[in-house]
């Protein structure tokens, strides 16, 4: 029989975790396809299972031996024989805080049907993990008091998805509260990581990997916002040389016009006669509006005469009328 790549890989299906050992004709070298085995492996092993449709994969953790700690798979260079991953699955999915178990069947090879003896690291924490349990602590802590609430924490579980009642965290909490002051310190809070790692890598790779792809959304919006300004900068200077062209383009008609007036005697002549004869019809008006007042002003002046004759009895003009 040809050798094969095989790889372990646990998930999560209603509260219980599954770890199948997987046989590969060869090495998997399309992150993408792998993930497209993965969910069809898993639909058809956990088809008794109420959600066995909607299994999909979020993301994979492996665990780096080197280093002891888990970390995600982001490349197929990343894998290496008989080596164990985590499946975590979308955020619809609820995780447990069960321990990872040995893997129970090695499938694709149902002719040589074994049972795997490695040992399976299960995700602890030491030393070199302290980054992970206080990026959790950060997360947690949503009022940045460097102390941890009840509802803090019980925030903290809905949106990770850990499929724990309130008591049951109210439970986790209680033994971590050292003190019993209701809050839980930093100092405290490691001591949690102790008593359960499973749920403090399941609250890492939930929370932190929110942030993650919120901190990227926010990376691609600065991006997209330089470009909009420099596009917007761009414009205004097109317009700006835009205007400055009209500019000259008027400034360059006047010009043209102003040189032909001036290069033409015969139009600069008729253009002084037309204003000759504008100024002198202008003066015609003029006397006429004149002519027109004092014509007004003899007329009132004979009626006030009249008037001023007929009241004081004139004797000029009373032998005027006998006559």
């Amino acid at each position: 029989m040809a050798s094969t790549f095989n790889l372990c890989f646990c998930a999560d299906v209603n509260g219980i975790k599954r770890n199948y050992e997987l046989a590969f004709e060869r090495k998997p070298d399309d992150l993408a396809y792998l993930v497209e085995q993965l969910e069809f492996v898993f639909r058809k092993e956990c088809f008794d299972a109420s959600n066995y449709r909607s299994f999909a994969i979020d993301f994979i953790v492996f665990f780096e031996d080197s280093a002891k700690r888990w970390r995600p798979l982001e490349h197929p260079q990343q894998l290496i024989e008989n080596e164990q991953l985590y499946i975590f699955q979308t955020t619809l999915a609820k995780e447990s805080i069960n321990e990872i178990p040995q893997p129970t069947k090695l499938l694709h090879v149902p002719e040589v049907p074994r049972q795997s003896q490695r040992s399976v690291h299960n995700p602890g924490y030491s030393v070199v993990d302290l980054e992970k349990v206080e990026a959790v602590f950060k997360e947690l802590d949503i009022n940045n008091s460097e102390s941890i609430s009840i509802t803090e924490m019980l925030h903290g579980f809905t949106v990770a998805g850990v499929d724990f009642t309130a008591d049951a965290v109210k439970k986790l909490f209680d033994k971590s509260d050292a003190n019993g002051d209701g809050e839980i310190s930093w100092d405290e809070f490691r001591i949690f990581a102790d008593l359960f790692p499973n749920t403090t890598e399941t609250l890492y790779w939930r929370l932190c990997k929110t942030t993650m792809e919120l901190s990227s959304r926010s990376l691609e919006t600065t991006d997209e916002l330089k470009r909009v300004r420099q596009r917007e900068h761009e414009l205004k200077k097109e317009l700006a040389e835009a205007q400055r062209a009209a500019q000259l383009l008027e400034q360059r008609v006047r010009q043209e016009r102003y040189i032909a007036r001036e290069a033409d005697p015969r139009r600069r002549m008729l253009e002084l006669e037309e204003q000759d004869l504008i100024n002198k019809e202008f003066a015609l008006q003029f006397h006429r509006d004149m002519v027109i007042q004092a014509e007004q002003q003899f007329s009132e002046t004979a009626v006030r005469f009249d008037h001023a004759a007929v009241s004081q009895g004139s004797p000029r003009r009373a032998r005027f009328l006998q006559n």
